[in-house]
């Protein structure tokens, strides 16, 4: 099991063939139904190899260094 605290953002390619976009929907809302915060994209026109937009995204690079590990409530 992930700990909630921390972030975790999902990328998929709308045409990808090898992971469907159900298959990734599905494990997005089971993340968040146990207290997950996603941010979930699709990139529309992508297949599998999802992560060249994703680097080419500079979205995804502000996103990246802004995050910071929430503290452990349990410490």
């Amino acid at each position: 099991m992930i700990p909630t605290r921390f972030p975790i953002r999902v990328h998929a390619g709308g045409k990808d063939k090898l992971l469907p976009l159900a298959s990734v929907l599905r494990t997005v809302e089971a993340l968040r139904q146990s207290g997950h915060s996603i941010d979930y994209r699709v990139f529309p026109n992508v297949g599998h190899s999802v992560w060249d937009s994703v680097y080419l995204d500079k979205d995804f690079l502000a996103w990246l260094f802004q995050q910071r590990l929430k503290p452990d409530p349990a410490q």
